[in-house]
């Protein structure tokens, strides 16, 4: 049917971050770039692990110097090699073409959503908490 998105649905993971990762690949997180998109006024749209760049989904996950030194640790962990991703679709194609059966790539799906998971509470951390 039109308009209809699949989900993307984890059975290793809470609900909670089944439903962030749903938000996340609608664009529906409020990272602060979609924020000031809606027109509600921010002191600061800098992402607020690095101070660097405007805080969007593709940097705050993706590009952000505490999001590359997280994904360059993972990668040695698990002793594989992680492209530089341009966008969270690509990761996600990535992971679904993961050749290594389906229950490793359920558990590679695993991994990379909590290291998102985990990175968006350390941002919510640093936004709302004191730190």
């Amino acid at each position: 049917p039109c308009g209809v998105i699949a989900i993307r649905w984890n059975k290793f993971l809470l609900i909670k971050i089944n439903i962030f990762t749903w938000k996340l690949i609608l664009k529906r997180l409020s990272a602060r770039c979609n924020v000031v998109m809606r027109s509600i006024d921010l002191s600061s749209i800098l992402c607020p692990c690095c101070g660097e760049a405007q805080e969007d989904v593709v940097h705050l996950f993706l590009k952000c110097s505490l999001a590359k030194e997280s994904w360059q640790k993972f990668a040695k962990w698990v002793d594989i090699s992680i492209p530089n991703f341009d966008s969270i679709d690509l990761l996600f194609t990535w992971v679904d073409d993961f050749t290594a059966g389906n229950f490793r790539r359920l558990i590679m799906d695993s991994m990379c959503v909590t290291l998102i998971w985990v990175l968006w509470t350390y941002r919510n951390v640093l936004v709302f908490g004191n730190v």
